[in-house]
């Protein structure tokens, strides 16, 4: 199923030009590659529902950029693998999957995150939130508000993540935004976290009831190994 009107409106502005991007409402019954059945081995049919829908994107949007359907492996922190000189991530919520890919040539980082919309609960947002995004509710204070925080701060990690190759606490991470935008800055004293988020562009939407977040870094913010280029 092709990306409806807003959805695919909304991916258009968020990514760079660079990007390639495929969306999805999952069926459960996307084929899946060789080595995706591997990486697949005993998930439960939630997960692997929404583990298809994710890799069928993928490969989607790996054809648009390439010309070739290319599988997708999953690494040892349960990251896609990637073909080298690519970066890409994918996503999937509330039965909805999307991937976005571009060449490492022309982008430096790319990670995306799809949540269905609705409030965290108290104690999830004080997990996300610092004590100063507490203060200044970076996202408003409507309903969706800690939901987008947690999508952003979850985009920002898989992008930066095959640049750190290490775990990044939500509360390692300070958000600012305004009009669509978001700017990411390092909380904690990592100068190479700092130096990443210094050059990392952010980007969200709602849309239909979900959603959406999207980080970027441009050529030469980040040193990405070949086929580990995103989450």
């Amino acid at each position: 199923m092709q990306a409806t009107a807003d959805i695919a409106k909304a991916l258009d502005g968020l990514l760079p030009p660079a990007a390639r991007w495929a969306w999805r409402r999952g069926d459960g019954q996307e084929p899946l590659a060789p080595a995706e059945r591997e990486a697949a081995a005993g998930m439960a049919a939630p997960r692997l529902a929404s583990f298809r829908a994710g890799r069928a994107c993928a490969r989607d949007a790996l054809a648009q950029l390439t010309g070739r359907q290319l599988e997708i492996p999953r690494g040892t922190a349960g990251e896609p693998l990637w073909p080298p000189g690519i970066c890409g991530s994918i996503s999937h919520a509330a039965g909805h999957a999307v991937a976005a890919v571009a060449r490492l040539d022309e982008l430096g980082g790319l990670g995306l995150d799809l949540e269905a919309a609705g409030p965290l609960a108290p104690a999830e947002r004080a997990l996300v939130a610092t004590a100063e995004e507490r203060r200044s509710n970076p996202f408003g204070d409507d309903a969706d508000a800690g939901r987008l925080l947690f999508a952003a701060k979850e985009s920002v990690y898989k992008c930066i993540w095959p640049s750190l190759r290490r775990f990044v606490d939500f509360q390692e991470v300070r958000i600012e935004a305004r009009a669509g935008q978001f700017h990411a800055e390092a909380a904690v004293d990592d100068p190479a976290l700092r130096r990443l988020l210094k050059s990392l562009i952010g980007g969200y939407a709602r849309v239909t009831g979900l959603l959406l977040a999207v980080a970027s870094l441009p050529v030469g913010a980040s040193s990405l190994r070949p086929g580990s280029g995103g989450m």
